[in-house]
């Protein structure tokens, strides 16, 4: 038998944590399970050698605010909140990178049988970014 799953946690939490916790718990449930006892099942975590970590780029970062200056310069409230999916921003700040993760379209529509984006959604987000782009290379507005 093979079980596989996907585990989330909070930034401020660790893999290494929850390996505990779960090998734990399981092996206190095979203590009562003669076969178990003597055959305990085996773990192998990050399969494929795939892992997203979770990570929190702080609000007050200078990505952060430039990003959301230029949404308001363009008459877009900005919207900062945590993203509860996979990312390759994993990757980047396991490696000590901050990022941002942004982009058009309303998140309930995507990876459905209905995902569109508008293109008018499209369009912000790109002048958004190159706003964003010319800020932080020290363009002036």
């Amino acid at each position: 038998c093979s079980i596989e799953y996907n585990l989330w946690y909070y930034p401020h939490e660790t893999l290494e944590q929850y390996k505990r916790e779960i090998e734990g718990c399981v092996a206190a449930v095979c203590e009562y399970d003669p076969w178990l006892k003597d055959h305990p099942p085996r773990f192998t975590w990050c399969l494929r050698n795939i892992s997203f970590p979770p990570t929190n780029t702080d609000p007050d970062h200078q990505a952060v605010q430039i990003l959301s200056e230029s949404l308001q310069h363009l008459g877009c409230p900005p919207q900062i909140s945590g993203f509860t999916a996979a990312s390759d921003l994993a990757w980047y700040a396991a490696k000590g990178i901050p990022g941002v993760i942004f982009g058009p379209g309303d998140l309930a529509y995507a990876h459905s049988a209905d995902e569109f984006v508008p293109i008018s959604d499209v369009l912000t987000a790109t002048k958004a970014i190159a706003l964003a782009l010319l800020a932080w290379c020290g363009h002036e507005r």
